[in-house]
């Protein structure tokens, strides 16, 4: 029975599933109904979270308690996230394929005459009979051989009669001799278990310590925080228990596999009343291990083959447990055995080796023992081979290819493909490909084609309109696993699980883009980048001397830390691979939130938080975004989790001080140098702050769309304001691709958000103004480009003044008067005719003259190009200096966001609204 509970905003969250027998009277959940069985399941990435119950021997049998009709068993599900709110499905009927209908009681065989005197019909109950009914068949029959023998059963209502009772004969035969009894005084009893065998589940699985023992562990020790807590009354001391057991410190006992409970805490506060700094000490309890169920993870992951059983009839028994696919993705065929390496619990823990083989047995079946109805096995998710694993992420990350693609060159000028271009070009065709463009059909939905398959059949050489190529098209598939179980008891037992749709295991593609960062995938990244570098602590969080955060629980941190992500925009595998790369860094390897050292040039406003808020002027912006003062109260950026984290993400977003504007170009450096940012741009916001009651204006970058291009050097340059960690940022960079396996699991590698790179702008000449060109307009012209295989496009001119205007109609009309009569309407007329009638004048004169025209007749009437450009983007393209102009021409006048294309002087010009 599979019961599935669709949720809003629970992604990742754990719910908790029961089943329930319905005996009571009236609709909907009744707490007095027989609970049967409670499971956890984890809400996936979809909203979705499943259960399975299987209705075994054992658990039909325990439905059956105190059912009035057990020959139907009516069942019904609660879900609840907060305890005290269930929410239960309607019943389901199941019939019971134990019940057996009553037998009707056969006629008591009449006793033989005998000489005897006459006996009464019915005897008198001796002291162990049970109390009969009046008028019933027990009355009418007598004492039964188990009351004779006082071995009757007793009724559990002492005021209940017996109604009727039947005995049959039957014999017995010793199985096994009696144990011999002990010398020490003691009586052993032997309880021979139900012999119900069932193989019951099969799960993937990962190891938790979430499990309350009530072991003892060791103590904590508290200091309160604040003076007059009050803890005279049971009501007192429940309120500070439960403000306690909610704080960092104690939350972080989890860290240790321990745990403490409220009844704990209640123990020891013994006086009537707490102030700051009073120390008490608190019993702690182990956490055990669980094996809580996964439904999804990416190749290269360690984690459990798990197995459960009913009854004792498996115990020590051998199970053995087979990893298929459903489709054959890997293997290549449906339902084929997938081998994976076995490993020890040692090797859980242990990171892989850099360099050699990796350890582990490749198996196709795994068998171990069953021990108290379970079997755990530890795997690795993986081949044994780095090169077989390097051909399952490459068939994971395409699906199956699916037929073929035939792509034709269209540009009349024919399209060259060098080595330089080869790589761009062959992602300028999958995109057109993919959308249908330049007169090639589109792919069909679910089927995807690759750049690096189009750059394997591309040739170095010209291809001319008409030529074709043909490259392999993909369905994206996703990797799905069940699980085959064998054990061998009283019977054979086979069966298949997780081979059911929405319950099938997920492998690969394990892509962080727009969605957040599991508890358990944040301690691994932590782990490895620490390993890494042979740090000893591999767990804990801000544990520096100097840093006083208010919570450095790993949990508290990465909810912090998807929420800032989220609310930043920081949404793709490579915006969080570069923000994780660099907060490391800054943070000290996630030691601290405060800089290290004693008094700075700029104290007391030294580097805070996990990106490390610096100088007055960065708090002071901090400050007018946020709204809470942190110049006067500036410790709080370093001491509180949220502010902590969130002037990081705020930073990234818009918080580096840039010189005012629309546009900046990434500088000549050798920061620029080494990633090949330099020269290119992007759209600057502005914003406004007040310092030492001046206020300031900036202009700032959102750092994602460097991260988009992978930029490391420029990034950290930006971040850091110079060179300090440039090698460590680079190999965290590296590892944390590694950790997430990037590119090869991201779904969105290779593509840019709002940026094709292969598309370079470029403005060119004294009228043209990067500043008067915006990201939006440009990601037009990017998508126009790349779409007509057009890889440099050359702005020559955009918004104008007056004087650029009348500068530009002078040499105009200087080189070809009438084509300039043709090009405008009558104000730009009435600017020619200044120019003719003063031809003999010096050239600054007259423009001069012409500017004087054009300012009293009004800019914007002459030319489009004196436009605000605020509100409309005014701009020429060079025509020359494009590769395809004519396909250039007909894609952007197919756009619906350009108002207006003219071919003139020259150029493209083009007209956008914004």
């Amino acid at each position: 029975m599979r019961a599935r509970a669709q949720c809003v905003n629970l992604n990742g969250k754990k719910l908790k599933f029961t089943l329930w027998e319905d005996d009571e009277t009236g609709e909907g959940h009744n707490a007095k109904n027989l609970l049967i069985e409670t499971k956890e399941a984890t809400v996936d990435s979809t909203g979705v979270a499943t259960a399975e119950f299987m209705l075994t021997r054992a658990l039909m049998q325990k439905a059956m308690q105190g059912e009035t009709d057990p020959k139907h068993l009516e069942f019904y599900v609660t879900v609840e996230y907060f305890s005290h709110n269930k929410h239960a499905t309607d019943n389901l009927n199941v019939d019971n394929p134990l019940h057996v209908s009553a037998v009707t009681p056969q006629t008591r065989p009449q006793q033989p005459a005998s000489n005897s005197p006459s006996q009464p019909t019915s005897e008198p109950p001796s002291n162990n009979a049970q109390p009969r009914a009046e008028n019933s068949p027990a009355a009418e029959k007598p004492v039964s051989e188990m009351e004779e023998r006082g071995v009757a059963g007793q009724n559990a209502d002492p005021n209940e009669k017996l109604h009727d009772y039947q005995e049959a004969k039957g014999t017995i035969e010793a199985e096994q001799p009696p144990t011999p009894q002990a010398n020490e005084g003691k009586t052993v009893s032997i309880v021979e278990d139900s012999s119900v065998e069932e193989l019951i589940d099969a799960y993937f699985a990962k190891k938790e310590y979430t499990k309350q023992t009530g072991e003892a562990a060791g103590t904590l020790e508290y200091k309160f925080g604040s003076n007059g807590n009050k803890t005279s009354t049971d009501a007192e001391k429940e309120n500070i228990a439960k403000i306690i057991l909610g704080k960092p410190a104690v939350k972080a006992l989890a860290n240790k596999k321990e745990y403490t409970t409220l009844e704990a805490i209640k123990q020891v506060l013994t006086k009537g009343v707490y102030n700051k700094d009073e120390i008490i000490t608190i019993q702690t309890f182990k956490l055990g291990a669980e094996f809580k169920k996964i439904i999804s993870a990416p190749l290269d992951t360690k984690l459990y083959l798990v197995a459960k059983t009913a009854g004792s009839g498996l115990n020590d028994k051998q199970a053995t447990i087979i990893i298929k696919e459903k489709d054959g993705l890997i293997k290549g065929s449906a339902d084929a055995v997938l081998p994976i390496l076995e490993i020890t619990e040692e090797q859980m823990d242990q990171a892989n080796p850099t360099t050699g083989e990796v350890p582990g047995t490749e198996k196709s079946e795994f068998t171990s023992k069953i021990e108290n109805g379970l079997v755990k096995i530890p795997v690795h998710l993986r081949p044994k081979s780095d090169d077989d694993l390097k051909e399952w992420r490459e068939k994971l990350k395409k699906g199956k290819q699916d037929g073929e693609y035939t792509y034709t060159f269209s540009n009349v000028n024919g399209t060259a493909i060098t080595a330089e271009n080869k790589k761009s070009l062959s992602e300028t065709i999958a995109k057109n490909a993919k959308e249908g463009k330049l007169g090639n059909p589109k792919i069909e939905d679910g089927k995807v084609a690759y750049a690096e398959d189009i750059e394997a059949v591309l040739q170095i050489k010209t291809y001319t309109r008409g030529e074709t190529i043909k490259f392999p098209l993909y369905k994206k598939e996703k990797e799905l696993l069940y699980l085959n179980v064998k054990a061998q008891g009283e019977k054979q037992h086979d069966k298949n699980f997780l081979k059911a749709d929405g319950a099938y295991f997920v492998v690969g593609g394990n892509c962080f883009c727009n969605r957040n960062i599991e508890q358990t995938e944040f301690e691994d990244i932590l782990k490895k980048l620490r390993e890494s570098e042979r740090m000893a602590n591999t767990t804990e969080l801000f544990f520096a001397d100097n840093c006083n955060l208010d919570d450095k629980t790993v949990a508290g941190f990465v909810d912090q830390l998807n929420t800032t992500l989220d609310k930043y925009n920081i949404n793709t595998c490579i915006r969080k691979i570069h923000f994780l790369a660099q907060i490391y860094h800054e943070t000290d390897r996630l030691q601290t939130t405060k800089e290290y050292g004693g008094t700075k040039r700029y104290s007391p406003y030294v580097g805070r938080g996990i990106m490390q808020l610096t100088h007055d002027s960065g708090y002071a912006r901090y400050k007018a975004y946020l709204g809470t003062d942190v110049v006067t109260d500036y410790e709080k950026v370093a001491e509180e989790l949220e502010l902590a984290v969130d002037s990081a993400g705020w930073f990234w977003k818009q918080g580096k001080e840039l010189s005012p504007g629309t546009s900046w170009t990434v500088p000549r450096t050798k920061f620029s140098e080494f990633d090949g940012s330099t020269g290119k741009q992007y759209a600057k916001q502005e914003f406004t702050y007040e310092l030492n009651g001046v206020s300031r204006r900036y202009g700032t970058i959102d750092l994602s769309l460097l991260a988009d291009a992978d930029y490391i050097d420029t990034i950290s340059w930006l971040v850091n304001g110079g060179d300090n960690g440039r090698m460590e940022r680079r190999e965290y960079l590296r590892k944390i691709k590694e950790i997430f396996h990037y590119p090869e699991d991201c779904e969105n590698a290779g593509t840019s958000n709002g940026e094709n790179s292969n598309v370079n702008i470029h403005f060119s000449g004294q009228s043209a103004h990067a500043d008067a060109v915006s990201e939006y307009t440009r990601g037009i012209l990017r998508e126009v480009g790349a779409a007509t295989e057009n890889t440099d496009i050359y702005i020559t001119s955009t918004a104008r003044t007056p004087n650029d205007q009348a500068r530009i109609m002078y040499d105009n009309a200087s080189r070809d008067l009438q084509e300039q009569r043709r090009t405008y309407r009558a104000p730009g007329q009435a600017v020619i005719d200044v120019f003719e009638q003063n031809q003999t004048l010096p050239r600054d004169q007259v423009i001069g003259l012409m500017e004087a025209r054009i300012n009293e007749l009004g800019p914007s009437s002459v030319s489009r190009h004196c436009a605000d450009p605020n509100v409309t983007n005014v701009f020429d393209v060079s025509i020359s200096r494009l590769t395809n102009p004519n396909d250039f021409l007909t894609e952007i006048r197919g756009r619906t966001e350009v108002q207006t294309v003219l071919n003139e002087n020259g150029a493209y010009h083009i007209e956008i609204s914004q």
